[in-house]
């Protein structure tokens, strides 16, 4: 009969279930809880078998390492018991017999909201009956499958070597021969000093389709172990690994190309203030690309190639001079990085040639140009960071010097840049 006790009994968990191989001597233990039924006295739970899991032609059978009992704990009968016509406290015991005759129905009574046994791996189904103190059936539950398997010994063998980067803050990855492991399977990287366990993960090997890794956080210290543990509690571990902490050789740095604007600071007598005698500052524009070809450590070391632009302007009542300016740069170009693929400090130190037309116009009419060609030496310094990927911004100043016909004409840019890196 079934009614409501369907509705109202919640079968809390059924899983874990694991045994040994049938040729053990020990056996785990199988629980399966409920919910009490109210006015329930006694519950009878019916467990059938449905398909033995043999796996050899050997003796193999439904066992328990004690008999199945009610709350007084006590047995009797060894017959396969009529489902349809079980009584409140029948026990029933479960019996070891050969695959072609095992009893395929048994019957627990009990009290308690729970029944404990010892079955060999397979699949199997259950219900449970709840009686009134008069003995009389008041509700059965619905039938619920469950499958037992064998609890296998994990094994775990590192195939290769394991180097770690000084200083990295990558994952810790070990390729591995894995064999008895399930998808419930808990690894872990056991410090033997400590017995401290680093939790870990089971992923593909993504250079060897079909082979295995396991993928820990960063560690500082090479003396670990890996640990793993299959859901029935067997647990294997390796020796000692072979970590090896080293400098490892970087692929070559990305290029970048950048542009943005700044300000030009011109001090002193120069082309730029004969007109008036005054520093000059006009806005400039800016370009470069930078190359590193040489890393280690946190240190990158290249080159930067770069051109500036701007127009000095001088203007009175009489006359009109512009001075348009370019500025080709080469430097040699130290980064050093704060943070990886986050913040980086640019430090150049390199030469600069200035060219300037000096254009008079009168009236708006253009009456002379004077070019000037001029060497010079730069300093520059910027902070650069990298918010995504590919992206960058820039900021900072350059000091040059230019030597024109015996003079020195010092000049302070400082900008900001945008650009992407390859």
């Amino acid at each position: 009969m079934v009614n409501d006790f369907i509705k109202k009994v919640r079968f809390v968990f059924l899983f874990a279930l694991f045994c040994m191989p049938l040729s053990a001597q020990s056996r785990f233990k199988q629980r399966v809880e409920w919910e009490s039924e109210p006015n329930a006295m006694e519950y009878k739970v019916e467990i059938e078998l449905l398909e033995l899991d043999i796996p050899d032609a050997g003796d193999g059978g439904l066992t328990s390492e004690e008999e199945a009992s009610g709350a007084d704990g006590e047995s009797s009968g060894e017959e396969t018991p009529d489902t349809d016509n079980a009584a409140p406290g029948e026990k029933t015991p479960v019996t070891t017999a050969e695959p072609s005759s095992i009893q395929k129905t048994h019957f627990f009574n009990t009290t308690e909201t729970f029944i404990e046994f010892s079955y060999e791996p397979g699949r199997y189904r259950y219900r449970v009956y709840a009686y009134d103190f008069l003995g009389r059936e008041t509700s059965v539950s619905d039938w619920r499958e469950f499958e037992i398997t064998r609890a296998l010994e994990p094994k775990v063998k590192v195939r290769d070597s394991v180097q770690v980067e000084k200083g990295s803050n990558e994952n810790l990855v070990i390729p591995v021969d894995l064999d008895s492991i399930t998808p419930e399977s808990v690894v872990v990287l056991v410090d033997p000093q400590t017995n401290e366990e680093i939790p870990g993960e089971i992923q593909e090997d993504p250079e060897y389709p079909g082979a295995k890794v396991v993928v820990f956080p960063p560690i500082k210290k090479p003396d670990y172990k890996i640990k793993i543990t299959n859901p029935g509690g067997l647990t294997t571990e390796t020796d000692l690994l072979d970590i090896a902490f080293v400098k490892k050789p970087h692929k070559m740095k990305y290029i970048n190309i950048q542009a943005g604007a700044g300000v030009l600071f011109s001090f002193g007598q120069s082309v730029f203030t004969k007109y008036n005698n005054q520093t000059s500052v006009t806005p400039v524009i800016n370009f470069k690309i930078s190359f590193f070809p040489v890393r280690f450590e946190k240190s990158n070391l290249g080159f930067e190639l770069g051109a500036q632009g701007t127009t000095v302007n001088y203007k009175n009542s009489m006359i009109d001079i512009n001075l348009p300016t370019e500025f080709c740069e080469l430097s040699f170009l130290w980064q050093y990085e704060f943070i990886d693929d986050i913040l980086d400090l640019n430090v150049k130190i390199g030469a600069i040639l200035g060219f300037t037309q000096e254009v008079l116009l009168i009236g708006g009419v253009q009456y002379d140009v004077v070019s000037y060609t001029y060497p010079g030496a730069l300093t520059g310094a910027y902070l650069v960071w990298y918010p995504f990927k590919y992206f960058s911004v820039e900021a900072g100043a350059e000091f040059s010097v230019l030597f024109d016909s015996g003079k020195i004409t010092p000049l302070l840019i400082p900008v900001i840049n945008i650009g992407a890196r390859f």
